[in-house]
C-alpha cells in the first residue's frame, strides 16, 4: 500500500486552519489497515495483537471513534429511566423501536421481559410507533 505522503501536505497548505487534525488526516491516508506478521513464534503475534487490540485498532469501532449505537442505546435507556408515567410511558416510549429491533437486541440493552416488549409493539401496532394510548369517548 502506498502512501502519498505529498498529498496530506498539499491538503494541509490548502486548510484554511495551520492547525492539522492529525488522526483525521492519517485515517484518510491510511484506508485500510493491515497488519502482516514475520514471526515464527505465535505468543509474539499474541502479543502484538493484544497491543493493537488495546491501541483500539482491532475494535469495530475504535476507541478514538464515537460510537453513535452506544449512545443511541445509552440515551433510549435514560428515556425510559427517567420516564415520570409508569409502566404505560415506558411502553409507549419502546414503542417507537419495538418493531425494528429484535427481542434479543432490545433486551441485550433494556434487560426487560419479552412481555414489555410485545406490548410495546401492540401499542405501536394499535395506536402508532410513540403515540399517546387511544380512548374512546
Amino acid at each position: 500500500m502506498q502512501i502519498n505522503w505529498k498529498k496530506l501536505f498539499q491538503d494541509w497548505v490548502l486548510y484554511k486552519n495551520t492547525i492539522i487534525e492529525l488522526r483525521l488526516a492519517l485515517r484518510n491516508l491510511y484506508q485500510k489497515f493491515r497488519f502482516w506478521s514475520r514471526s515464527t513464534n505465535p505468543n509474539t503475534d499474541k502479543a502484538s495483537l493484544m497491543m493493537l487490540y488495546t491501541l483500539g485498532f482491532l475494535n469495530p469501532i475504535p476507541k478514538h471513534f464515537k460510537n453513535n449505537t452506544k449512545t443511541f442505546w445509552q440515551c433510549f435507556k435514560n428515556s425510559l429511566e427517567v420516564n415520570l408515567c409508569g409502566d404505560n410511558g415506558k411502553c409507549r416510549i419502546l414503542s417507537v423501536i419495538a418493531n425494528v429491533f429484535s427481542y434479543e437486541k432490545i433486551n441485550e440493552n433494556f434487560k426487560i421481559s419479552n412481555n414489555a416488549i410485545i406490548a410495546a409493539r401492540k401499542h405501536a401496532h394499535v395506536c402508532g410507533p410513540g403515540e399517546e394510548l387511544k380512548t374512546n369517548l
